[in-house]
């Protein structure tokens, strides 16, 4: 799956383990864990919902937005297809999501792009 931040200084905190620390010390295994498993391991949604490890804490199907929850982790994103055209839905198209345009990642009552700025 691919995923993205149009947000620079949330793309630079998630490309990086140690930025993923500083910015969340006790919620750093569950950030660390949910954008691996959405970034390296799985080509959909679909199947990195069928790990059980994440979940899709909400979906709007009217649009493209969604969160995806691992532990103390919230990830806030546009699904989209390879193409960048939005998934209406994503709860019942999971299988067409293999895009996510992370807009906001929380954890510990902190946003990833508030703390780093």
């Amino acid at each position: 799956m691919i995923m993205v931040s149009s947000d620079a200084s949330l793309a630079e905190v998630l490309a990086s383990s140690t930025l993923i620390a500083q910015t969340w010390p006790q919620a750093s295994d569950d950030v660390f864990l949910l954008v691996h498993l959405i970034k390296v391991t799985l080509p959909s949604l679909a199947e990195v919902l069928s790990t059980g490890l994440v979940s899709l804490t909400s979906a709007t199907p009217s649009a493209a937005g969604m969160s995806l929850g691992l532990g103390l982790a919230e990830l806030t994103g546009q699904a989209q297809t390879k193409d960048r055209e939005p998934v209406t839905d994503p709860r019942r198209n999971a299988n067409d999501v293999v895009r996510i345009d992370i807009v906001a990642v929380v954890a510990e009552g902190r946003s990833a792009g508030k703390v780093a700025k």
